[in-house]
C-alpha cells in the first residue's frame, strides 16, 4: 500500500515578527522540516518498490533473491558460485562450498606447501642444539633421546629397587655399585634363582595344598580352580568370603534367600528351580549338585593342559594344535635337538672355508647349500601333538637329554668320529664332519684306479704299489716324469681358472714363494712342480683366497 504523509504543522514563532533575526530563524526551521519530509517520502517510495518488486529463485542454492540483486548474489553471496583456488600453482575452479575441502584434501599444491612448512619446522627443531644437564655435552636436538640412553653421567635408579634399594648412581658407576655397595644384589639373585626353580618344579597352593602349579597359571588357579577360594553367594544374599567348597553348607545353614526360596516352593508360590548357569561362562544351566562335576569334566570352557605346557580352554584345543602350536624343532622342549643349536653356529664359518653342501644339522637326511640351510631349518617343524611320538620313536637322544635334565646337567652332547680320526664333536655336526672334513673319510683314488682310500692316505696308496694307474705310469720310464709334470700343470691351471677373478696366486714350495697366474704358470721350474707332486701338494701352504672346495676339486683326477 502506498504511504501518504500529511504536511506537518509548524509551531508559531515566540518573538515579534517585525525583527529580522526572528524571520531568519523561522525560514531555516521551515527548510529543515521540508528536507526531513522529502527524506521520509523517498524512503517510503523505496519500501513500497521493494514490496512490489518480484523475486528470483537462484538455480544453484535455491535462495529467493530480488531481481535487481541477482548479479550481486551470483557474484558474492551464492554458496555454489564458482571460485578459483588461491594456492600458488593451482588454478582449479570449484564451488565455494567445496573450497575448504579442496584446500584440505584435494589440492596437491596446498598439501605440498604444508609438507614443506612441516619439513622446515622439523629441520629447524632438529638442527636446534641442546645440551645435556648431566654431562654438559652439546648435540642436535633430534639426537637428545639417543644421548639420554648412552649418557654415562646421568643418574639412574638401582635395578634392585624392587628388592628395596633406593640408591641413584651415575650410569658409569652402576656396575661398581652393584658389585660393592648394593646390599640387595644378593637378594635379587636369590629371587631369580627361586623363580627359575619355581618355573621348573611349579608352585604349591597354600589354600588347597595342590602342588606343581605352573607359575604363569597361578592367578587362574587362585581365581577359578582352587576349591578353597573365597567367593560371594551366587544367590545374591550379600554374604562374602564364602569358601567355594563350603558353599552347600552356606545354602543349608545361613543363606536367607535359599530359605525363603524353599518356603515359597513349599507353599506353592514358586516353581522348583534347582539349576544355575555355569560359572565358567558356557551358558549351560546345571543342577547345583552337578555343578562341580560339570566344571571339572564336561564344561567346554574348562582349562586343560596342552602338550606344549600351556593351559587352554578345551574347546580351543583342536584349533590351538592345528594352527598355533607349530614349533620348530629348536623350540620343542625336552627334545635333544634343543641343545643342538650349536650345530648351526659352528657352521657359520667363513664361506671360503666351507664345503659347497652340508648335511642338515637336524638329521632330516638332506644336503643343502649354505643359503638354503637357514630357511630349511627355520621351516622344519613339529606339531605339538607329535612331540611325544617324536621323542618316543624318532629322537634317539631324548632319553639321554631327559636324564641330564633330571641330574641338573646341561652340557653339550659329543661323540667320537666313527672313521677313527679321533675327533669329538656334537652329534649335529658329526655328519658334516664325516662327509667333508674328516681326514679318514673314503674318497676315490685321484689317479682314477677306482679304489676308495682314506683322504689322508692317498699318497701312501700310490707309493705302496696298490694303485694300478700308478704302476702303469711308473712303467713308462723314463717318460713318467714328463707325465707327472703335465698332470701338475693341469692341476695348477685348473686351480687358477676356478679362482674366478684372474688374480695372482701365492704358492709356497718349501722356503720359496711363487706368484702364479694363468699367464705365468709356465715360468714355474719343473723341479718345484715335481717336488710338489712327490711330497703331496695337499700339505703345501696356500694363500687365504684358495678355498676349501677349490683345493678339493684340484685333487680330482684329470682326464
Amino acid at each position: 500500500m502506498p504511504v501518504t504523509f500529511a504536511p506537518a504543522r509548524l509551531p508559531a514563532a515566540r518573538g515579534g515578527g517585525g525583527s529580522g533575526g526572528g524571520g531568519k530563524s523561522r525560514a531555516h526551521g521551515k527548510t529543515r522540516s521540508l528536507d526531513r519530509r522529502e527524506t521520509l517520502e523517498r524512503d517510503a517510495r523505496t519500501l513500497d518498490l521493494e514490496e512490489q518488486e518480484p523475486e528470483f529463485s537462484c538455480p544453484d542454492c535455491g535462495e529467493d533473491v530480488p531481481v535487481r540483486k541477482v548479479q550481486e548474489h551470483a557474484r558474492i553471496a551464492c554458496d555454489f558460485r564458482i571460485v578459483t583456488c588461491k594456492a600458488p600453482g593451482c588454478q582449479l575452479r570449484v564451488p565455494f562450498v567445496d573450497l575448504d575441502w579442496h584446500r584440505e584434501v584435494d589440492c596437491k599444491y596446498t598439501r605440498r606447501r604444508r609438507r614443506l612448512v612441516r619439513s622446515a619446522q622439523s629441520h629447524v627443531e632438529e638442527m636446534a642444539t641442546a645440551s645435556c644437564k648431566a654431562c654438559g655435552e652439546s648435540f642436535p636436538k633430534a639426537k637428545a633421546e639417543r644421548h639420554a640412553w648412552v649418557c654415562q653421567e646421568k643418574l639412574v635408579a638401582c635395578p634392585n629397587v624392587i628388592t628395596g634399594c633406593l640408591a641413584f648412581v651415575k650410569a658409569s658407576d652402576l656396575d661398581e655399585h652393584l658389585a660393592q655397595d648394593c646390599k640387595h644384589q644378593a637378594r635379587r639373585r636369590d629371587l631369580a634363582c627361586k623363580f627359575r626353580e619355581m618355573e621348573v618344579s611349579g608352585v604349591s597352593c597354600e589354600a588347597c595344598g595342590q602342588q606343581g602349579i605352573d607359575v604363569r597359571g597361578w592367578r587362574r588357579h587362585r581365581e577359578n580352580d582352587c576349591p578353597m577360594r573365597l567367593i560371594q553367594c551366587p544367590l545374591g544374599c550379600g554374604a562374602k568370603d564364602i569358601i567355594w567348597q563350603h558353599l552347600e553348607d552356606h545354602y543349608e545353614e545361613s543363606c536367607p534367600r535359599r530359605q525363603k526360596r524353599d518356603e515359597l516352593i513349599k507353599s506353592g508360590q514358586a516353581k522348583v528351580t534347582t539349576s544355575f548357569r555355569c560359572t565358567m561362562g558356557c551358558g549351560a544351566r546345571i543342577p547345583e549338585a552337578c555343578m562341580p562335576g560339570h566344571i571339572k569334566r564336561e564344561c567346554p570352557n574348562r582349562y586343560v593342559q596342552c602338550e606344549c605346557g600351556h593351559s587352554i580352554r578345551i574347546k580351543d584345543r583342536a584349533l590351538h594344535q592345528r594352527t598355533d602350536l607349530v614349533y620348530t624343532v629348536h623350540r620343542v622342549a625336552r627334545c635333544i635337538f634343543a641343545v643342538r643349536r650349536e650345530g648351526l653356529a659352528s657352521l657359520s664359518l667363513a664361506r671360503g672355508r666351507m664345503p659347497q653342501q652340508v648335511a642338515c644339522p637336524l638329521e632330516c637326511g638332506e644336503d643343502l647349500t649354505h643359503k638354503e640351510l637357514q630357511d630349511h631349518v627355520r621351516h622344519l617343524k613339529l606339531r605339538a601333538g607329535d612331540i611325544a611320538r617324536h621323542e618316543r620313536e624318532e629322537c634317539a637322544g631324548a632319553a639321554t637329554f631327559r636324564k641330564q635334565i633330571e641330574n641338573g646337567q646341561r652340557r653339550k652332547l659329543h661323540e667320537t668320529c666313527s672313521q677313527a680320526c679321533g675327533t669329538a664333536l656334537p652329534h649335529a655336526r658329526m655328519r658334516t664332519h664325516q662327509k667333508h672334513v674328516c681326514a679318514q673319510r673314503p674318497v676315490p683314488c685321484r689317479l682314477g684306479c677306482g679304489q676308495l682310500v682314506p683322504w689322508a692316505g692317498q699318497e701312501a696308496h700310490i707309493r705302496a704299489g696298490s694303485c694300478t694307474v700308478a704302476l702303469q705310469r711308473d712303467a713308462l720310464a723314463p717318460g713318467h716324469e714328463l707325465l707327472l709334470l703335465a698332470e701338475s700343470y693341469l692341476l695348477l691351471f685348473k686351480i687358477i681358472q676356478e679362482s674366478g677373478f684372474g688374480g695372482t696366486k701365492r704358492i709356497k714350495f718349501g722356503q720359496k714363494v711363487f706368484h702364479v697366474n694363468r699367464w705365468t704358470i709356465d715360468d714355474l721350474p719343473a723341479s718345484a712342480v715335481l717336488e710338489w707332486i712327490k711330497t703331496g701338494g695337499v700339505n703345501s701352504r696356500w694363500c687365504e683366497e684358495t678355498t676349501f672346495w677349490q683345493l678339493g676339486n684340484a685333487l680330482k683326477p684329470t682326464q
